[in-house]
């Protein structure tokens, strides 16, 4: 094999960037857990025991999709920082298979520029250093992209979609509402071939979800429950109060995560605001709490409809932009992810005004992607988000946008 010939190749013309996230994660990981780190090393650790909500208390915070891709990790006693340089190689992999998808329906060149694009989306890398969900599910959304691709065009692998699919869903639970609304789009707009496939696919991805459902009925008399983590973040988003911005916190409201903790000050606010809304919901466990959560919620929706709407703006912003949070200024590093943010929003503003005049001739798996990617952001725009919510469903995006740009611009090679 020559050395051009082996440069074409993606898993050795993308390992620069395996040598870059290894790189960033081990510069940048600390010592101790942080932010939600804790959770999803107790959860793994309760899946090895035979169950998943903890024996003291109740707890589906999270689906299980990432705890069951750590476990065997945390089975044999791995050290932290291997589970942390595996968010490295998902996030390469994400490269990779991301250019494998481009090139079943754009020009090399075109694809290239793309995922390069996606490669040094820095912003994608501050959940590098840390065990969270979040770079697991990237890669999940671009397998998904691919397979999904490959099932509508070649007719075979729709059982590797599905599991896909499943296990995307298992990691973020938000999906269980975006699929509903994807299958009527199925349903609705994909002609018959096409369809069955697509509804093989996701009948597979719900069968994958099922015994975890099946759990979480035991445990709550639910049906369709997945997590008890919705109603606190709506909570926070329906914030009446003009200084506070939709952003997520915690019930000591001292902040959350590594360069957004509050100082005094805000923490004194926050409590009077807040503080006697958290002593009654606290009182209650599990699913209940959950409920008084978005009852409180939706009682202040109504009452601040503006507000909330305003909310849901500075929702978009931080998932482009990282700002506003509430209580916090302006920081130098929001302004860095000015850069890649203001680039993805036109692109994608772009894409979105040029898809009317390419729904007719675009592909049913590139519909389903985009209606998939779109839904998931207007969702995420209605609970709290930051720039991590976006980051995992962009590879996902740029194969819609790579379509669109790709017939309505020249990025052709």
């Amino acid at each position: 094999m020559t050395i051009p010939s082996l440069l074409r190749n993606p898993w050795v013309l993308f390992l620069p960037f395996l040598v870059l996230y290894a790189c960033i994660t081990w510069l940048t990981a600390s010592a101790a857990l942080m932010g939600d780190e804790g959770r999803y090393l107790e959860f793994a650790g309760n899946l090895l025991q035979g169950y998943y909500s903890p024996k003291e208390g109740f707890s589906l915070w999270n689906g299980p999709g990432y705890p069951i891709a750590i476990a065997p990790l945390v089975a044999v006693g791995a050290p932290r920082f291997l589970m942390l340089l595996a968010n490295a190689v998902f996030q390469y992999l994400s490269v990779v298979f991301l250019f494998k998808t481009l090139n079943l329906f754009l020009h090399r060149r075109a694809a290239l520029a793309l995922t390069i694009g996606w490669g040094l989306y820095f912003t994608a890398y501050e959940t590098l250093p840390y065990v969270l969900s979040d770079t697991f599910a990237t890669l999940l959304a671009t397998l998904a992209a691919y397979f999904t691709i490959k099932t509508l065009k070649d007719g075979k692998g729709a059982w590797k979609a599905g599991l896909i699919w499943g296990w995307l869903l298992l990691t973020k639970v938000i999906f269980a509402y975006v699929f509903p609304l994807v299958l009527g789009l199925i349903l609705i707009k994909i002609k018959s071939q096409n369809a069955r496939k697509s509804l093989a696919i996701f009948g597979i991805a719900y069968l994958v979800a099922l015994p975890y459902l099946f759990y979480t009925y035991q445990l709550t008399g639910r049906w369709y429950y997945w997590s008890d983590s919705g109603g606190m973040s709506l909570y926070w988003m329906s914030t009446p109060y003009p200084d506070e911005y939709g952003d997520w916190n915690n019930e000591r409201f001292v902040g959350y995560f590594k360069g957004m903790a509050l100082g005094d000050a805000a923490t004194a606010a926050l409590k009077a605001r807040h503080q006697a809304d958290f002593d009654e919901i606290y009182r209650y466990e599990g699913p209940a709490r959950d409920d008084v959560f978005k009852k409180k919620a939706i009682a202040n929706i109504k009452a601040h409809p503006g507000k909330y709407a305003l909310n849901c703006l500075a929702n978009v912003s931080r998932m482009f932009f990282g700002f506003p949070i509430s209580y916090v200024g302006l920081k130098l590093h929001y302004l860095v992810r000015l850069v890649p943010g203001s680039i993805v929003f036109t692109l994608m503003l772009f894409c979105l005004l040029n898809t009317p005049f390419l729904w007719r001739q675009m592909p049913a798996a590139i519909k389903i992607l985009f209606a998939t990617g779109v839904i998931y952001l207007a969702g995420s725009t209605l609970l709290s988000a930051y720039p991590r919510m976006l980051s995992v469903i962009l590879p996902l995006l740029l194969c819609w946008m790579g379509y669109v740009l790709g017939n309505r611009v020249i990025i052709r090679g």
